[in-house]
């Protein structure tokens, strides 16, 4: 990051709420850098950029994410074709809301799943496919982390061992529409985050749940 302070206040966090802050606050156009390089550029989700911030804010911590897009073929330039998709990591008060609140009108073009069930379906090959380049798979969300790979790889190696272990100990979840293209799941995300809301009921439902380990 060539922004001192903020690498600073990255590399200095301590908790999951110190990164999602950090994180939605790049996605308010506060921060001018974040320490990942995305699979699609943010700036192509537009309007949409604000929906990410909110998600921050509600406790999904964003690690890559994709606009619903088709580049069509150009000269020297090949076919890209793009889900719209979010991969991140919460605990599992926001698991619950991501699989019952958000989605409990069985809206069929958007999935959430875990990197836990990735795997199990594809153990040689895991995670979601979210491009495709002339056809063939180019990126994948929802690959399983290991706490080594969060220390080093994730979000620029910047992350301190508190935070890493915060991460570690996280659910790791992918949300994304399964129509090439298609961007239902901004929309939808936009009508149902609200950051308050989703805490109230947090607090609500807390001593039901045992801490993340």
């Amino acid at each position: 990051m060539h922004d001192a302070d903020l690498e600073f206040r990255w590399r200095t966090a301590t908790s999951f709420a110190d990164l999602t802050n950090l994180a939605a606050e790049y996605f308010e156009g506060s921060a001018a850098e974040y320490p990942h390089t995305f699979t699609g550029d943010p700036a192509g989700l537009g309007e949409n950029r604000h929906v990410l911030a909110d998600l921050n804010r509600a406790g999904f911590l964003t690690l890559d994410c994709t606009p619903g897009r088709i580049t069509p073929w150009g000269f020297g330039r090949p076919r890209i074709d793009q889900r719209a998709a979010v991969q991140g990591f919460c605990d599992a008060l926001t698991m619950e809301w991501l699989t019952t609140s958000l989605f409990r009108n069985r809206h069929q073009a958007i999935a959430v799943t875990t990197a836990y069930d990735v795997m199990s379906v594809d153990q040689l090959n895991p995670g979601v496919a979210v491009q495709l380049t002339s056809g063939r798979v180019s990126a994948r969300f929802g690959q399983q982390f290991t706490h080594n790979q969060i220390q080093r790889y994730a979000f620029g190696g910047l992350l301190g061992a508190d935070a890493v272990r915060a991460v570690a100990g996280a659910w790791n979840v992918t949300i994304f529409d399964t129509t090439w293209g298609a961007n239902d799941l901004w929309r939808l995300l936009a009508h149902h985050v609200d950051p308050e809301l989703i805490d109230a009921r947090r607090d609500v439902r807390r001593r039901d749940y045992l801490p993340i380990s």
